[in-house]
């Protein structure tokens, strides 16, 4: 049984009620059994956050649409109700999935993680900010804990810095990378998250 849960609007204070995510995604709902907490003052206000399928509780806080998006695979699927499909999706399921997140309020998109079989790892930015664009960076033999966290800042650091959402992107992937490696060098290296403080060097060079 989904626990119940008090939820308030950052925006206007106002209480939030969980309703069918058809309220929010209309027809482009694909799956019935999906949740979203609305801020009660809808339509005047318009922030709302996915409820978790499992628990029902709230994903985070209420949001009126994100400016930048960082989803991987899996996370875009979530948001759109998709099957997942694995890593390896092709350019137009790409685009269709990063017009479908920014119908939904999000204005610039990065898809991140994507595999084409190339040994290459893919991210692709697309927004009101940028037209579609590709990153790519050799794929490593391992994966690491809290590479999508390590992204999201990183990418949030060079776009405060002033470099538009294409240098970020690329610089966020390359700092990503290259935590990696330096991780890769740690005894058990496997089981701890990724090691990315000897690298803040190049988040405080963009300052410069």
């Amino acid at each position: 049984m989904p626990k119940r849960t008090t939820v308030k609007c950052p925006y206007c204070h106002s209480l939030a009620v969980k309703r069918p995510a058809s309220f929010i995604y209309k027809e482009k709902n694909r799956d019935q059994d999906t949740y979203v907490y609305v801020c009660s003052r809808n339509p005047f206000c318009d922030a709302y956050v996915a409820a978790h399928k499992k628990t029902g509780l709230p994903m985070g806080t209420l949001a009126n649409g994100a400016d930048i998006l960082t989803p991987n695979l899996t996370e875009a699927a979530i948001i759109l109700g998709r099957e997942w499909q694995g890593a390896d999706v092709d350019e137009p399921t790409v685009r269709e999935m990063i017009l479908e997140l920014r119908e939904r309020g999000a204005k610039n998109v990065v898809l991140k993680g994507i595999e084409h079989g190339d040994g290459l790892i893919h991210n692709y930015v697309w927004g009101d900010a940028i037209d579609f664009t590709e990153t790519t960076n050799a794929k490593l033999p391992y994966m690491l804990h809290g590479t999508g966290d390590v992204f999201a800042s990183t990418l949030l650091a060079a776009v405060m810095a002033g470099r538009d959402l294409a240098e970020a992107t690329a610089f966020a992937a390359d700092f990503t990378a290259d935590a990696m490696l330096i991780s890769a060098k740690q005894p058990n290296f496997e089981d701890r998250g990724v090691s990315f403080e000897p690298l803040l060097g190049k988040v405080t060079a963009l300052l410069g």
